[in-house]
């Protein structure tokens, strides 16, 4: 019995050990958001990206407000457009329409994986990317 929960202590702990935890992953995206431009909004005049524990916030840098932020549990969706710009679709609504951020940043790919992993962590119910595929 010792042995088994010994394997399975090894196991557990591999696993976790490449696991990036919350601080690091927003501590990461707030490194990288230096990288974005083209920030928009369809709630707010926007130019700037901040990312929180709780929130992703975007504002105006000449008019720090108003802002809109939105929790990271309200992500539906978050899509590498091509062309270096992503779009993350919120649950929720502004003027009937889905609320969204879109921005350019070169180099998708990692920030995309930090985005998902972000909403994944804190309970985010997003639409499934191989949803449609065969």
């Amino acid at each position: 019995m010792k042995k088994l929960l010994t394997i399975c202590l090894v196991i557990a702990t591999a696993f976790s050990v490449n696991a990036q935890t919350k601080a690091e992953t927003i501590e990461w995206l707030n490194v990288k958001k230096a990288e974005v431009y083209n920030v928009y909004s369809n709630t707010v005049n926007a130019g700037l990206l901040n990312f929180t524990d709780n929130q992703i916030k975007a504002y105006d840098p000449e008019h720090i407000e108003p802002e809109s932020g939105w929790e990271w549990w309200q992500i539906k969706e978050i899509k590498d457009e091509g062309y270096s710009s992503i779009t993350i679709i919120f649950d929720g609504q502004h003027a009937g329409k889905p609320s969204y951020i879109t921005f350019s940043l070169s180099g998708n790919d990692q920030f995309v994986k930090a985005l998902k992993h972000m909403a994944t962590i804190c309970g985010a119910k997003m639409i499934k990317d191989d949803l449609f595929k065969n």
